[in-house]
């Protein structure tokens, strides 16, 4: 069980040995220091006066990790495997603008080309060869990659070079190595128009501010469904990613959602729309269509080379980025990074924006720091088991391929840490909001008193609204009655059987008998 060590200037977890004796019974132990065969325990059960207590000695970790690690077999323990809730760990990441292009940053001037005052430099694309090694690494892990696409861009690069894209042409031929979602036509921003500084939203005559229209959010949208079932993509017309997660209310100028996306969402079948989790961090109604919060995995859209995330990210949280006094905000419009910390802001995961106690290398300074800093923030989201996907861009996945060291790590992490038994999820876009949505529910119901449950023996009995679906975790052979016979309760997973349930629409109650 990893202990966090973020920061070699920081002790930043204390924890006491305990000795194991007669009563005791150790969960967790670890080396004692100077004395290399004793153990002491971090966690175990003290035995007394015809109680069982549950021991832990050790503070809260900086990041948070090891109690999350431990939390499910701490419930288990007090509830002696059967509860009201139905926790599965999974990792979804999604790729933004796939067949378009980024803007690169530039080591340099430490501002992303074509920003005023920047150097022009060549855009970043993945070509056939990253699309292959795509394919390649996802069969090899089993570990399926959500591709947010824009047609437009597609066409647009083939009239630019005679009608050749030999990405496109890739990623078409291998479609069913991916899941594809809507990533609009031409990735263009569904926001307010931008004034003359582009700071913040221009105004017409009148001083009201000038929006994108329905009409052509609805066109961005509708056309690149259709460019992707002509190409016998599987897209689905209910899931939407825009570009920047613009149309939604962004607190660089603009404060309100697009008044127009609402309606646009609704006449084109969206249900489930990308959010930004720093900014947006709870799911919410838009018009017909539900946010998906997505964690950023810190890596910049303008970054193909290992040396320019490390510069990006030595501008935004080294000393020279505290001395401007940015925090982690790009300073004016020119010096635009295009991406965030580690942790995808607002700290979740700990630790994901810490600055360096000296220049990173470049040569090895991403390997070395911050694959490792975003990973274990990543693999603190996925322990949390916070269903919201996280992303990248396409950038990432060409010339120095930065994006894979990420991931592998994190996958080796959790496959190191469990075992098989407890597998991690890789669902989509509409599953994710469907558990968001289901999860909220519950949480109401539970928050406004309207369930009760209690355990008599070897049944439990839960009474829940009409409806709501029912979180419950149990020993496995756990069965459900039901006025027309019984069922199994969930599925395996962690040891126990995990899964949604609803009440028995005569009876009006979950009625579970243990095995």
């Amino acid at each position: 069980m990893p202990f966090a060590d973020l920061d070699p200037r920081a002790a930043e977890t204390y924890g006491h040995l305990v000795l194991p004796g007669p009563d005791f019974t150790p969960y967790v132990d670890a080396a004692v220091p100077g004395k290399p065969r004793a153990r002491g325990a971090l966690v175990g059960e003290y035995a007394d006066d015809g109680r069982r207590r549950l021991l832990v000695t050790f503070g809260d970790p900086g990041d948070r990790l090891a109690y999350r690690l431990l939390a499910r077999g701490i419930v288990d323990w007090a509830t002696g495997g059967v509860h009201l809730g139905a926790a599965r760990y999974g990792f979804a990441v999604q790729v933004d603008g796939v067949l378009g292009r980024d803007a690169r940053w530039d080591p340099d001037g430490d501002c992303t080309s074509g920003t005023t005052g920047c150097a022009d430099l060549p855009p970043i694309r993945m070509d056939r060869g990253d699309a292959v090694y795509a394919r390649d690494w996802s069969a090899d892990r089993d570990f399926t990659l959500d591709l947010v696409y824009s047609g437009g861009a597609a066409e647009r690069h083939r009239r630019a070079h005679g009608g050749a894209d030999a990405l496109a042409d890739r990623l078409i031929t291998d479609r069913e190595a991916y899941r594809w979602i809507n990533g609009t036509y031409d990735r263009a921003p569904l926001g307010c128009v931008r004034g003359g500084d582009a700071a913040g939203c221009a105004r017409d005559a009148a001083g009201e501010v000038r929006w994108t229209p329905e009409r052509r959010i609805a066109r961005q949208i509708e056309e690149n469904v259709g460019w992707g079932w002509a190409r016998n993509l599987i897209v689905r017309r209910d899931e939407l990613v825009t570009a920047g997660h613009t149309g939604l209310a962004a607190p660089t100028g603009q404060p309100l959602d697009n008044p127009n996306l609402a309606p646009a969402l609704g006449t084109t079948g969206v249900r489930w729309l990308a959010a930004d989790r720093a900014r947006d961090p709870l799911a919410r109604r838009v018009g017909t269509a539900s946010t998906v919060p997505r964690y950023r995995l810190g890596l910049f859209a303008g970054a193909g080379r290992e040396r320019e995330q490390i510069d990006q990210y030595e501008y935004r949280y080294g000393d020279a980025a505290g001395s401007r006094g940015e925090d982690g905000v790009a300073g004016d419009g020119r010096r635009d990074v295009g991406g965030v910390a580690a942790d995808g802001g607002g700290g979740e995961g700990g630790g994901g924006t810490l600055r360096p106690a000296a220049p990173l290398d470049p040569e090895s300074g991403y390997r070395s720091y911050l694959v490792p800093l975003a990973a274990r923030a990543a693999l603190g989201h996925v322990l949390a088991a916070d269903p919201a996907p996280h992303y990248l861009h396409q950038s990432n996945l060409a010339e120095d391929r930065i994006a894979y060291p990420l991931l592998d790590r994190v996958l080796a992490d959790y496959r190191r840490l469990f075992t098989p038994g407890t597998p991690l999820d890789n669902p989509r876009q509409r599953a994710i909001a469907r558990d968001l949505q289901r999860r909220s529910v519950w949480a109401e119901a539970v928050r406004n008193g309207k369930v009760t449950a209690y355990r008599v023996g070897g049944t439990v009995t839960v009474r829940a609204p009409a409806g709501v679906e029912v979180p419950v975790t149990a020993p496995p052979g756990t069965r459900q009655r039901f006025s027309r016979g019984d069922a199994e309760v969930g599925r395996p997973y962690a040891g126990r059987a995990a899964g949604w349930t609803r009440a028995d629409p005569v009876r009006e109650l979950v009625v579970l008998r243990l095995p």
